[in-house]
């Protein structure tokens, strides 16, 4: 029995931490002009007072962890967690306004604003 949990303990252990076996999900820039983008604002007291500061546009990448880019934390330089041609595992989700949840906005530009 103890034996058992030992090998569950190192099982998870290994699956989580050493291989980063796991799926994770992040909003990424979106460009508003060229997709549907889901609209974050700022929240009270946290704004900046700049319409182009307290908007942010975002889709959702879910991803396996580790196809994650290793990051310069120094630099704060990254690659873009976007997924890159041909990447397995990887999805970007963009705004349909016609299946978004209660509270959360959509923008999508019409083709007459192009």
């Amino acid at each position: 029995m103890v034996g058992a949990l030992i090998f569950s303990i190192l099982f998870t252990f290994g699956r989580y931490v050493v291989f980063r076996n796991y799926w994770i999900q992040l909003g990424v820039y979106c460009d508003p002009s060229r997709e549907s983008c889901f609209v974050q604002s700022c929240d009270e007291g946290d704004c900046l007072g700049d319409n182009e500061e307290d908007v942010w546009y975002y889709k959702i990448v879910t991803k396996k962890a580790y196809s994650l880019p290793d990051c310069n934390k120094e630099e704060a330089l990254c690659r873009s967690l976007s997924c890159q041609d041909g990447e397995k595992n990887c999805t970007e989700t963009q705004c349909n306004p016609s299946e978004v949840e209660e509270g959360i906005s959509c923008f999508t530009m019409k083709e007459s604003d192009i």
